[in-house]
């Protein structure tokens, strides 16, 4: 928690559009001492200017226990970002940004604030790692930090830039807008929910048991992938039990979603992704690394080269469900054994269905035409009988502050049994919530006992309060496949 003591930043800058960093730097020494607080930034008269030279932020080492919030219009602008490329990392881009959050600090909370830099008029610079804001992962990694209703303007690099090794670092409701770079947070548990990308690069996030909801992506020019999850390469790892939900995507230049490296068990339900140059959704990457054991339902993928494509051969035990796939160059294409393809609607302009690989496949109930279905490799279908039955999933530990949970429903039952035997104490207080309503009141909130719980499995409606930027709205969810978040107070 926090510390009660409230700093104001008119009693240490300026605010005048002239460089602040002295004043702030002597205003987060003070806070340090006082082991955290609050600070207001107080809208100035001008706004607050800071200079990054290269030799340290000038937010460097903010504190933990620490919250840092703006006054209604409040703007800080940072400059000195080298505008270039830097694939390489040569010019040292990463050495320059505006608030730097200290290693091991926790307990933060940046919110209400518009951070702006220079880059106008806008360039889409490649690689370049200067941030907004960097929480630092030099062990002790900083953890628990929430950044959220901040608004990223015009940056060289990155808004937020979390390279790995924390947990639980937040970032809700903030809009990133002509960045070059996009958001890269590599921590595990942690929530990202309702931002917005717009002209700006993406998400990367390679944790693991992390939220991905109500994201919109829009005017992005990366070639890549929009939001790639994923990406830890270590031989024989697996980033488990992440949920990507309702996310929108509009115009993808290249990939939509990508599930890259290590991405496994996780869950991608109800995305929209309307165009995509390359796949609107693809499970693996080009490296030899885990994939495998991913759920791909009730997702809308219209206008791409390819609407689903199971990539890597390692994407094994795929699930591909309940997904619509039209006006695609390919509606679904499969390169892994042992994929489940079930209920879908496939419709490409050059084929439904194309499978590479169909080792062990199920393949049933989808809606294509004959005519444009093709096998390319080994046609060893499953000749198994369609899924029954009920497959729940506990995935992640309850003290790091989460347990998502996936959730088959095969049999359409109108509820299921959830047993929290050996993730929740007796007599512990816990609470459910569905990725569309993170921060809603949860769907049901009670005292455990040892007892299963019986839990109701309905339809979900979009949130009507959620505008994209696509031409549709993210889809209503049915009752076959449902994934929630458990949390528990402790």
């Amino acid at each position: 928690m926090t510390k009660p003591d409230v700093f104001y930043s008119l009693q240490f800058m300026r605010g005048d559009d002239t460089d602040d960093t002295t004043g702030f730097q002597a205003m987060l020494a003070a806070v340090r001492a006082n082991g955290g607080g609050h600070i207001v930034m107080q809208k100035p008269r001008a706004r607050y200017r800071f200079v990054s030279t290269g030799q340290g932020y000038p937010g460097q080492d903010f504190p933990s226990n620490t919250e840092m919030y703006g006054e209604p219009g409040t703007e800080v602008y940072w400059t000195g970002a080298p505008k270039q490329d830097d694939f390489a990392m040569k010019a040292r881009s990463q050495d320059h940004g505006w608030l730097e959050i200290a290693h091991g600090s926790s307990n933060i909370l940046i919110r209400d604030l518009v951070v702006r830099s220079d880059n106008t008029p806008f360039t889409s610079y490649f690689n370049n790692q200067s941030s907004g804001i960097y929480v630092n992962v030099a062990t002790p990694a900083s953890h628990d930090v929430m950044i959220r209703d901040c608004g990223f303007l015009n940056h060289v690099g990155f808004p937020v830039h979390a390279p790995g090794g924390g947990n639980r670092v937040h970032t809700i409701r903030n809009v990133y807008r002509n960045c070059a770079n996009g958001e890269n947070n590599n921590g595990d548990y942690s929530v990202h929910f309702r931002n917005r990308f717009i002209n700006s690069e993406g998400l990367e996030a390679s944790g693991a048991f992390n939220i991905f909801a109500l994201n919109d992506f829009s005017q992005s020019f990366t070639k890549g992938a929009i939001m790639s999850l994923g990406g830890d390469i270590s031989s024989g790892t697996r980033r488990i039990g992440s949920l990507a939900v309702g996310n929108s995507i509009k115009n993808a230049p290249g990939l939509g979603i990508l599930t890259a490296d290590a991405f496994a068990s996780g869950w991608l339900q109800g995305n929209l992704i309307e165009g995509a140059g390359n796949s609107a959704i693809q499970i693996g990457g080009a490296t030899r690394a885990l994939c495998d054991h991913n759920a791909v339902v009730d997702n809308i993928c219209t206008s791409a080269k390819y609407g689903i494509n199971v990539f890597s051969t390692l994407a094994t035990d795929t699930l591909v469900a309940a997904n619509s796939c039209t006006d695609d160059f390919v509606g679904f294409l499969c390169s892994s054994a042992r994929a489940t393809v079930i209920g879908n609607t496939f419709s490409g302009t050059f084929k439904d269905v194309a499978f590479n690989v169909a080792d062990g496949a199920l393949f049933t109930r989808n809606s294509y035409s004959g005519a444009r279905f093709e096998v390319r490799g080994s046609a060893a279908f499953s000749r198994a009988a369609s899924p029954a039955g009920v497959e729940i999933a506990f995935l992640g530990r309850i003290d790091q502050g989460m347990v998502t949970i996936q959730i088959r429903n095969w049999s359409s039952l109108s509820s299921v049994a959830l047993d929290f035997d050996g993730i929740l104490q007796v007599g512990e207080q816990f609470a459910l919530y569905h990725p569309y309503h993170v921060l809603d009141a949860p769907i049901m909130k009670a005292t455990y006992t040892g007892k299963r719980i019986d839990l109701p499995i309905r339809r979900i409606a979009a949130p009507p309060d959620w505008p994209v930027s696509t031409s549709r709205s993210i889809p209503e969810l049915g009752t076959t496949f449902a994934a929630f978040i458990l949390t528990a107070q402790r």
